[in-house]
């Protein structure tokens, strides 16, 4: 049985819920989500892998000259909302990310589009894949070492 991997926006916040891995693997998980969406941003692709919606020609100039900034939308003015965002807690059932969000856009720009979920599903994948083959490599072993307990006997 495959586990569920569940990844849930609520708020300020991201929430993933992987019951089938231990607190390292979901903090991971949604590390490998939290750069996924750093770097849909960074492209200027909102929530759904589409290009954002232009900025207004007067908040476009003003973020290129006084702050050196690409006039795009990518949620770069300080950068400190996306500095923000990080893994608050991680335990063996979930994960937890928050980061200080200060109106609805940008609520909805931290969202996981699809192509963060489709990097976070093949990171939980590999994860899984390789517990699967570590549970398989100590079965081998434990096998080999009755059979060598028996030979003796």
């Amino acid at each position: 049985m495959i586990p569920t991997l569940k990844a849930k926006f609520t708020g300020s916040g991201v929430r993933l819920n992987s019951p089938a891995f231990t607190r390292y693997d979901n903090a991971s998980l949604l590390e490998s989500g939290i750069e996924s969406i750093k770097r849909r941003l960074s492209s200027a692709l909102g929530p759904d892998d589409s290009p954002n919606r232009p900025l207004s020609r007067r908040y476009a100039q003003r973020k290129q000259r006084k702050y050196g900034r690409r006039p795009v939308r990518d949620m770069r003015l300080t950068g400190k909302t996306l500095d923000s965002l990080q893994v608050r807690y991680a335990d063996d059932g979930r994960a937890v990310a928050e980061a200080t969000v200060f109106s609805a856009e940008q609520a909805r720009m931290l969202q996981f589009s699809p192509r963060d979920q489709a990097s976070i599903d093949a990171k939980a994948s590999a994860i899984l894949g390789q517990k699967l083959s570590q549970i398989s490599m100590r079965g081998r072993r434990t096998n080999f070492s009755r059979q060598t307990s028996f030979e003796r006997s």
